[in-house]
């Protein structure tokens, strides 16, 4: 019986590839392909995943990286390194495909409203903050074509800290424009709209 190796990272994983598949080990080979796209190795380093996937020709491989690397800003962010080991054909269509899902995504902004609260001044601050969530939003977008990011509290808090929101004189809407927890609908809408697109390569 043939153990799996002990790899806790894709430098260490990468050699060991490179010699299964000099020496054609298929059994370490079958095994090795199936550690590449480990969850945890992806999340650290996702377009290494890719670039060791496409040197070999693991398709399947690849396109599980490439959807991983969505939280990445994959124009501004790689390291020499990793971009010496893809082809440009390869980070052609990676970059197209981050393109191509950006846009979707930014499309979708307009698709969907958060519910207006019941009084005009409420109904005003929400106005104004969709406007500006929609501007900041396309702009995370295109650097990270994901929902992961834009359909956060985090993401949305500083928003709505920026944006004046005036007084509320009715007790029937409780200041609920100005609650993050009245977005709550509106961001889960807008992210099962955005995980919608294509996900892979």
């Amino acid at each position: 019986m043939v153990r799996s190796p002990n790899l806790g990272s894709l430098d260490q994983l990468s050699p060991v590839l490179d010699a299964a598949m000099k020496y054609e080990i298929t059994v370490a080979l079958s095994r090795l392909r199936k550690m590449l796209v480990q969850p945890d190795l992806l999340d650290k380093a996702p377009l290494q995943a890719y670039a060791i996937a496409t040197r070999w020709g693991f398709e399947e491989e690849m396109k599980i990286a490439s959807s991983y690397t969505l939280g990445l800003d994959i124009i501004n962010s790689p390291s020499a390194d990793i971009l010496n080991g893809i082809s440009t054909a390869h980070y052609r269509r990676l970059l197209i495909f981050h393109l191509e899902r950006a846009q979707g995504a930014q499309r979708m902004l307009d698709d969907i409203s958060p519910r207006n609260p019941v009084c005009s001044a409420c109904r005003t601050y929400v106005e104004r903050w969709h406007e500006e969530f929609k501007k900041k939003a396309r702009e995370e977008l295109s650097l990270r074509p994901t929902s992961s990011v834009i359909c956060s509290f985090d993401f949305l808090g500083p928003i709505a800290d920026s944006i004046d929101a005036g007084e509320c004189g009715m007790a029937s809407c409780r200041k609920g424009g100005k609650k993050l927890e009245t977005y709550r609908s509106y961001l889960e809408a807008l992210r099962k709209r955005i995980d919608t697109l294509p996900n892979t390569i």
